[in-house]
């Protein structure tokens, strides 16, 4: 209470009520009041019922019971709070009470400057005036003290400016101040004990494996098992990863049809998709059907049903990439041959040895059909990585779209805008087959393809409209001709690769093309380099193999290969200034 107020007083009427407390009445507090009143001695106050000349009143805010037969209330004025008008000076100051709830409200006790000089308040002004009274009474009586009605309390969150931050207060119901509670975010801990809300990091501190669905054989309980991979994504969202963890979702065997994923976790370059392990079945035949399927003769069936999606690998490149199965017969296995070529149809037949029917029983196919949202979105962060899947995005917009760094191994691709897409380092390792998109692979930035000594990579490519294309740079094999097991098998695409706008296409490995309308597309300055560390690539039945146009520059070496025929002409400038050397 400011200094310059006089002892609080007694009034007649606090008399009266603190006697009818004695003899069984319920005392209640109801609020402070503030006037303007002046009075020259202690003794004027004795009479009142109510202030002098009141001005406002005042909530109580708090009681404290000091013991003793005292107790402390608390209130404030804000000046902010009340309607402007002109000033007054702060003389009085009382307490208003009354016995039991239907009793008269009267002034309990008053104190006023009497002499001294008083406060000014200026309603609408920017000061607050702050008040504790204490009161005497014996302890033995039922105390009571209440909070004034809606329009005399509010609270407010500081600073005022919402660009700050979010405040915890969200607003007041009648007497009752709602604040919001406090929810864990991404990596967030909250710690409530009893006097404090500690917040905290909420950290990976091992390496987690996490399992879909929650009937996965190798989950070894349940609080590890979920439904879906994105309950899983959602449950990591819980924690930060230290870069020296991970989190590995291992996902079984059978069809997942999902909704579109984002992989929105800042720390998704510590999160692995890991699905089943690739089955292979060993092929000791291949020969044509038709136009549109293939035989395939097999020394093990089991396990093969029609509409499976495979691919075969290590075959002539006309019959490579991934086909679907139309029909069983004992070990004859009849697959589609994927094509949008316009090419005629491969039917030389393949008996050698080393081939294979291959598939990931992993398989991921999404409801969204809209051809508007990607399967797999990892534009914002990236992800560690993605291994052993069979992903059909049912014609929608993209399957894997990596705009940050990736790395995907041993996965097959089926049906959309985009199969994969690069981003800042797109890294393919094992065996990927990617089929019927429009663009199959496109480079964001950069993309790898090597292998890792002794593991070797194949990349199968077909029946795309662009199989590989270079908005970015695309390295094909190591830069170096100690590494030259990577293999890019190209078969039935419109263009099997396309470079445009500076953008380079590095093929360090060997490039098997089969049954193209182009195998090498170099467009508006742009290039594509095969074979300069000694591979010999395979081409045949394709339409024009290299063109280069509008400022491109296409080398080829053949090492002993067949040559290629060439728009413009081999080592002759044509087509806008573009230029094909074949040596």
């Amino acid at each position: 209470m400011p200094t310059n107020f006089q002892q609080t007083q007694f009034t007649n009427a606090g008399l009266d009520m603190l006697g009818a407390a004695e003899a069984g009445g319920s005392l209640i507090f109801t609020k402070m009041k503030a006037g303007s009143g002046a009075a020259a001695v202690p003794a004027d106050l004795y009479p009142l019922e109510d202030l002098i000349a009141p001005e406002t009143d005042i909530v109580i805010t708090r009681k404290l019971d000091q013991g003793g037969g005292k107790v402390l209330v608390s209130g404030v004025l804000t000046e902010a709070l009340m309607p402007a008008g002109p000033a007054w000076q702060l003389r009085e100051l009382g307490i208003m009470a009354k016995i039991g709830s239907g009793g008269t409200e009267r002034l309990y006790n008053v104190a006023n400057v009497l002499g001294d000089t008083p406060d000014t308040v200026t309603p609408g002004g920017p000061n607050t005036h702050a008040f504790e009274i204490t009161l005497k009474l014996d302890r033995s009586l039922d105390v009571t003290v209440e909070v004034g009605d809606a329009t005399d309390i509010t609270a407010v969150n500081i600073p005022s400016d919402e660009l700050v931050g979010p405040g915890v207060y969200g607003g007041r119901v009648g007497n009752e101040l709602q604040f919001k509670r406090l929810v864990e975010g991404h990596g967030i801990e909250l710690d409530d004990s009893s006097d404090r809300i500690t917040i905290g990091q909420k950290l990976v501190t091992t390496n987690l494996q996490l399992y879909v669905p929650t009937t996965h054989p190798d989950a070894p309980s349940a609080d590890v098992a979920f439904a879906s991979i994105q309950d899983a994504l959602d449950y990591l969202k819980n924690f930060s990863i230290p870069t020296n963890k991970t989190a590995t979702i291992n996902v079984y065997s059978g069809t997942f049809n999902i909704s579109p994923i984002t992989f929105d976790h800042p720390d998704s370059l510590q999160i692995y998709l890991l699905g089943v392990p690739r089955v292979e079945k060993t092929v000791t035949a291949i020969d044509n059907v038709d136009a549109t399927h293939k035989r395939v003769t097999v020394t093990d069936a089991t396990g093969l049903t029609v509409g499976l999606r495979m691919y075969l690998a290590n075959s002539a490149a006309g019959w490579s990439g991934a086909c679907k199965i139309t029909g069983i017969s004992g070990l004859q296995i009849t697959v589609s041959v994927e094509k949008r070529d316009a090419q005629a149809s491969y039917t030389t037949a393949d008996h050698l040895t080393g081939r294979k029917l291959s598939y990931y029983p992993t398989i991921i196919t999404m409801t969204d059909l809209t051809g508007t949202l990607s399967m797999m979105d990892f534009t914002r962060y990236g992800i560690g990585g993605i291994t052993n899947f069979t992903f059909d995005a049912g014609g929608g917009l993209g399957a894997l779209i990596c705009r940050q760094s990736a790395v995907i191994e041993n996965v097959a691709v089926w049906n959309a805008r985009f199969g994969i897409q690069g981003g800042d380092t797109l890294i393919l390792k094992g065996e990927i087959a990617v089929t019927q998109c429009n663009n199959g692979i496109a480079s964001g930035q950069f993309v790898r393809a090597w292998e890792v000594s002794p593991l070797a990579v194949a990349i199968y490519v077909s029946a795309c409209d662009i199989g590989i294309s270079g908005g970015g740079d695309i390295q094909i094999g190591a830069p170096n001709s100690a590494f030259t097991t990577t293999k890019v098998y190209l078969a039935h695409n419109v263009a099997a690769i396309k470079t445009v706008g500076g953008t380079d296409f590095y093929s360090g490995g060997f490039i098997l093309a089969s049954s193209n309308d182009v195998v090498g597309y170099a467009t508006f300055n742009s290039t594509i380099l095969i074979n300069p560390g000694g591979c010999t690539s395979t081409i045949d039945n394709n339409g024009t193999v290299l063109k280069a146009e509008d400022r491109s520059y296409i080398r080829y070496n053949l090492n002993g290969g067949t040559t290629p025929s060439c728009n413009p002409a081999a080592n002759t400038l044509g087509n806008q200034n573009s230029l094909i050397t074949v040596a």
